[in-house]
């Protein structure tokens, strides 16, 4: 096995991880808001959750979409499925850019109406979901244009962006192991430390992989 092979196995092994992350968090999310709003058993003020609670709407417009950008990227990126079945690959794709529109523009929307962590989540949440949008839009500007390699990387940096809400979760438990600083007050370092996180390693791999 080559590098390139040895590094393409390690990053999927890691989006598994964290696509499996995520949908489990957000089933676990999304079942304690169902029962929050139907037993009227409604969390603390000033708690995670109440904010959840109070915008359900835009809790689920974006966590359920979320999970199936996950999914519909992870196939646009497997290989054989692309090139063996390129008309499902563009439908797929058609799909991955109208659910990235809707937990883009809803992501940022979270950042300013719930802001438990602060002003800190709500400058990450927006700076990092704007460019998450102008990075759809780009990838769907090159394919237009048969620009396939800007297509795959604007498509790479979507994708790491909107994956980067995973790492949130690992990157929590830490705070809360090995630190004393208040929930409200590390939620949002997390923010920025996963988005600059993978997009540091997305730019890695598109330089290291760009022909």
């Amino acid at each position: 096995m080559n590098r390139i092979a040895l590094l393409r196995a390690i990053l999927w092994v890691g989006i598994t991880v964290l696509i499996l992350t995520l949908l489990v968090s957000s089933y676990i999310r999304i079942a304690s808001v169902v029962d929050s709003l139907s037993t009227g058993n409604l969390p603390s003020n000033g708690t995670i959750d109440a904010g959840y609670v109070r915008n359900p709407v835009l809790i689920c417009l974006h966590i359920a979409p979320g999970c199936l950008f996950l999914l519909s990227g992870a196939w646009q990126f497997i290989r054989p499925m692309r090139n063996r079945l390129i008309h499902i690959h563009r439908w797929n794709g058609r799909l991955y850019i109208l659910l990235g529109l809707i937990i883009g523009i809803s992501g940022i929307l979270m950042g300013a109406l719930l802001r438990f962590g602060g002003i800190i989540e709500t400058w990450a949440a927006t700076g990092f979901g704007i460019f998450f949008l102008y990075a759809l839009l780009k990838a769907y500007q090159h394919i237009r244009r048969k620009q396939y390699a800007l297509h795959r990387e604007w498509m790479i940096r979507a994708y790491s962006i909107g994956i980067a809400v995973a790492t949130i979760r690992p990157l929590t438990g830490l705070f809360f192991t090995f630190s004393n600083i208040p929930f409200n007050q590390f939620f949002g370092i997390t923010f920025w430390i996963a988005f600059i996180l993978h997009t540091v390693v997305a730019e890695i791999w598109i330089r290291y992989t760009r022909k």
